[in-house]
């Protein structure tokens, strides 16, 4: 199964400060908009040096969504981020709103212009297919060592020859 972002939405792109989230706001203020973060730094609390979360006060003023949602020890990854896309999604819906996507981390934006293959995560494919990641793991350990022969080969022939 392939996911493919679907909704009408506007996307407001660019990098650490320039200016998204004060057009954002002003944005909301015009029409019915609410705002979701594409940012991977501003989903965790206590990360706000170098991030440019918005103000409390902006916070409060707009319906934000994916700011502050995970400790900074939590894992966050691009299959992560659709699922909370997808709730966030299913919320501006019920509200009778548009989203508005802010932000400036690019694979995010990528996976929502373009989709994505919905692979299963790791931990579920080791579960349900032990062999097969036995044959994965023993091709990487081979691979592995060629690389390293092969490398030992060219910068120190005498080593590799033993």
């Amino acid at each position: 199964m392939t996911y493919k972002f679907q909704t009408p939405a506007i996307f407001l792109i660019g990098p650490t400060a320039s200016g998204k989230t004060e057009t954002s706001l002003r944005l909301a203020e015009e029409f019915p908009l609410e705002i979701i973060s594409v940012d991977s730094a501003m989903v965790f609390k206590e990360m706000n040096i170098g991030t440019c979360k918005p103000s409390l006060q902006n916070l409060e003023s707009v319906p934000h969504h994916l700011i502050d949602i995970l400790l900074p020890d939590a894992e966050f990854d691009v299959g992560i981020f659709i699922r909370y896309v997808d709730s966030a999604i299913q919320k501006i819906i019920q509200n009778k709103k548009i989203p508005l996507f802010v932000g400036g981390t690019m694979m995010f934006h990528k996976v929502l212009f373009d989709g994505i293959h919905d692979f299963p995560r790791d931990d579920s494919l080791r579960e349900e297919n032990p062999a097969f990641v036995e044959g994965i793991e023993l091709t990487k350990r081979e691979l592995l060592n060629t690389f390293s022969n092969h490398e030992i080969n060219e910068v120190k022939p005498q080593i590799g020859e033993r």
